[in-house]
C-alpha cells in the first residue's frame, strides 16, 4: 500500500473524542484534555493526533512521572485510522505553548471545569505578560541573522 503524504485528509473527530473520553475516565489526575494541531483541519495521512492534558490542581509530576502517565494513557489509546496519539501535558508555567493549545485547540474532555478555567485564566495572563518580550527578542534575533551577524 502506498501512502501519499501530499494528499490531505479530514479525520472524523467524533470517534476520537469518544475514545479519549473513555480512556481518560480512568485517570483521575487529568482535569481536562484538548485536541490541537493539524488533526483539527486538513492533515496529512501520517499526521499524529495531538492531545494536551491539563492535570488536577496540586499534581506536580517530574519528567519520569510525566513520561509514565503519558505512556499509560498512550498504551490505552491505539492509533485511530493510522493516526497515533501524541500526548503532552499542558504546563501552565510554559504559557507560550499552553496558550496555543488552549486558544487553537478543542476542549474534548472536562472532568474539572473549574480547574480548566483557572488554567485558562492563568495562562492568558502570563501570555499577555511574556509575549511582547518574546516577540521583541525574536525580531532582534531575526534582524541580526538578516544582517549577517552572530548566529547566522
Amino acid at each position: 500500500m502506498v501512502v501519499r503524504v501530499n494528499e490531505l485528509v479530514r479525520i472524523n473527530l467524533d470517534p476520537v473524542v469518544e475514545q479519549v473520553k473513555a480512556v481518560l475516565q480512568n485517570f483521575p489526575q487529568v482535569a481536562g484534555a484538548y485536541l490541537f494541531g493539524s488533526i483539527l483541519g486538513l492533515c496529512r495521512p501520517d499526521s499524529d493526533i495531538d492531545l494536551g492534558l491539563i492535570l488536577e490542581p496540586g499534581i506536580i509530576l517530574d519528567s519520569v512521572e510525566s513520561d509514565r502517565l503519558e505512556a499509560a494513557i498512550s498504551f490505552l489509546l491505539p492509533p485511530y485510522e493510522g493516526h497515533p496519539y501524541d500526548i503532552v501535558l499542558v504546563n501552565p508555567e510554559k504559557p507560550l505553548f499552553a496558550f496555543r493549545v488552549i486558544k487553537e485547540g478543542k476542549l474534548i474532555y472536562a472532568r474539572n471545569m473549574e480547574r480548566i478555567t483557572d488554567v485558562m485564566e492563568y495562562v492568558s495572563r502570563r501570555y499577555a505578560d511574556l509575549y511582547p518580550r518574546y516577540r521583541a527578542a525574536l525580531e532582534e534575533i531575526f534582524a541580526g541573522v538578516m544582517a549577517g551577524g552572530p548566529g547566522s
